[in-house]
């Protein structure tokens, strides 16, 4: 059954784009074959894949919830990459079959180089803001806490005058559970006495799917990020903080109405300690002139804190996030997350979530959310 619904899904979606990531990938390999040391030739292939079955158990109270009641997805990745004159080179193409997105979507289709002098990517990869930025998010079990999937499950009445902020984060990484991911340039460096910083461009977003935005995240483009992190131990303890920020400009051909809109930009501070099994973790963000295109500056804001703690095969986490938006849009929740390792390879997790909005135009909503899933690694 899994096999017909692929091929239901291949006919589907625009296949011409994976294939162009296949054959790119197929064509690295050659070249990984032909550009290391004759001498020295060390060619290496990794694949992973995973199986994620998600059930809803509860969602009560939303007046926005979605027809969907739980996710299935099988998920692929494949590396190859070869080493000579202590550099790596290397391509990562990553799919995904769910029926979240009824497609099959390109999860990471991307080149890198690697050297003493740091790590350089180019393709669709995973935003610089999700890899380094210390926050909650490090200390959550489930699905990721306050960041977790029961946004999968629930419409968010989101317009000009309505938008919420929902996630920690920078502006850009609100779409994330809507959006495929972007063809990004990321550079890291070398980390130097615990510190590491990392540049990022992205030209374009990619239209949400299901138009749960409204356009709204790809009339922004130009993205830059500049991403700071330091980590510390000092015996048992373990100190990560980090700084991020983003700028992105704003487009002459605004897909929603007419008018001059500004460029926003965003700065989140976070940070994580760990101290045997404990975990505490949180962030702070600020953003300017989200979809403004008034006079005056619209300021917006979130923070989160979540504390969590793993022992053996245990794992367990609450956390709290709230976020306003030019005064009046308003989003909290409280998510209390669970996670058991029941055997090698298979993981799973509960995310319990109780979440207020309120907005300008649909006034005050709230729900609870409760999501049970299995993930099955091999």
């Amino acid at each position: 059954m899994l096999i017909f619904t692929c091929i239901k899904w291949l006919y589907v979606m625009k296949y011409t784009k994976l294939l162009n990531f296949i054959f790119l990938y197929l064509f690295l390999f050659s070249v990984q074959v032909n550009a290391v040391d004759n001498k020295k030739k060390e060619i290496n292939f990794d694949i992973s894949s995973k199986i994620k079955k998600e059930a809803i158990l509860i969602r009560d109270y939303f007046a926005y919830k979605k027809d969907t009641i739980g996710e299935f997805s099988f998920e692929f990745e494949s590396r190859i990459y070869g080493k000579a004159n202590n550099r790596e080179y290397g391509a990562i193409l990553a799919l995904e079959i769910s029926n979240l997105n009824n497609q099959v979507v390109a999860n990471n289709a991307l080149l890198y180089i690697e050297s003493d002098w740091g790590r350089f990517e180019y393709g669709l990869n995973d935003s610089l803001i999700e890899n380094m930025l210390y926050s909650g998010n490090k200390a959550s079990s489930g699905s990721g806490g306050v960041n977790g999937s029961f946004i999968n499950y629930i419409n968010l009445p989101i317009e000009l005058d309505n938008y919420l902020i929902v996630r920690e984060g920078t502006f850009s990484e609100q779409f994330k559970n809507f959006s495929n991911n972007p063809s990004r340039t990321i550079y890291y460096s070398p980390k130097f006495k615990g510190l590491q910083v990392g540049v990022s461009y992205t030209k374009q977003q990619n239209q949400d799917r299901n138009n749960v935005f409204q356009k709204i995240n790809t009339s922004y483009h130009k993205i830059f990020n500049l991403v700071a992190n330091y980590e510390k131990q000092i015996k048992d303890i373990n100190i990560g903080l980090s700084f991020a920020f983003e700028n992105a400009k704003a487009d002459d051909n605004f897909s929603l109405i007419q008018g001059d809109y500004k460029d926003i930009s965003s700065a989140v501070f976070g940070g994580v300690i760990n101290y045997r099994g404990f975990k505490l973790g949180g962030s702070y963000g600020n953003f300017n002139n989200i979809l403004n295109y008034q006079d005056k500056s619209i300021e917006s804001n979130y923070y989160s804190l979540t504390a969590g703690y793993e022992i053996g095969k245990v794992s367990a986490s609450i956390g709290f996030f709230s976020s306003v938006h030019n005064e009046d849009n308003k989003f909290t929740n409280i998510a209390i997350n669970g996670t058991y390792d029941t055997y090698k390879g298979i993981v799973t997790y509960v995310d319990i979530n109780f979440i207020t909005m309120q907005t300008n135009k649909y006034g005050h909503d709230s729900g609870v959310v409760l999501v049970v899933g299995n993930n099955f690694n091999f």
